[in-house]
């Protein structure tokens, strides 16, 4: 989640602290940083559409909603009001923005207090109320997720983000078959690799070092060889 007063800048990717009256991005300096979607498209700054499949600027942004990175293709939503970018999976879990610093999550954390719901000592309606599975704490039945632990209690939900973790899981670190199809496979496994890259995966870069590890063993080799004979 992005920290108060950082904004996920639409032009590079990059989350930034807005600077000067202009509220430029230190990292790429376009200027208006955090406008929300209308007022962008207002400015003529790049914005982009609710719902879509993230594009090479999207890719490689945090979720706010699971903290696992966005990549190249998958599906996922925009905020109007604060341009920040989500899993799909994370927004339905949800049902809000999670950046700290949209207007939309300071009027979803402000409203609890203006609507209490009445019934039962201190305003709760104990009767919609359960306990949540993972920290033991009192939450409405309806409930998405734990606004305690933070544990997500929607089984869907919670399959989705746990199969987005796995995946990461699986993108940063090569298997056993990987390593040998790296040694045995040479260059073919080091273009591979460069695809990997291409896509984002960390596991990508290994795979490329791999080959060239792999490949100036084999050179040294038949030197020595040469050179003995």
């Amino acid at each position: 989640m992005p920290q108060p007063g950082f904004f996920t800048c639409p032009q590079c990717g990059q989350e930034a602290r807005p600077l000067g009256p202009k509220k430029k991005c230190p990292n790429c300096g376009m200027e208006n940083l955090g406008v929300g979607f209308a007022a962008a498209q207002d400015a003529g700054l790049p914005s982009f559409p609710e719902r879509m499949k993230a594009n090479k600027v999207l890719a490689g942004r945090i979720c706010p909603g699971c903290s696992v990175g966005i990549e190249l293709g998958q599906d996922v939503w925009n905020c109007p009001q604060c341009q920040g970018t989500m899993h799909q999976a994370c927004h339905e879990a949800h049902g809000a923005c999670r950046n700290a610093d949209c207007p939309s999550a300071l009027q979803m954390a402000a409203a609890p207090a203006a609507n209490v719901p009445q019934g039962a000592p201190g305003g709760t309606n104990t009767a919609a109320m359960k306990p949540c599975p993972y920290c033991g704490e009192s939450v409405l039945k309806e409930a998405r997720k734990c606004r305690y632990c933070g544990e997500l209690l929607d089984k869907a939900a919670r399959f989705r983000q746990d199969r987005m973790k796995r995946q990461a899981a699986e993108d940063e670190k090569l298997s056993g078959s990987e390593i040998l199809f790296g040694i045995l496979c040479g260059w073919i496994a080091c273009i591979c690799g460069i695809v990997w890259m291409i896509q984002g995966k960390k596991k990508g870069v290994k795979l490329v070092l791999l080959t060239v590890a792999v490949t100036l063993v084999h050179i040294l080799i038949r030197v020595a060889l040469l050179n003995e004979r």
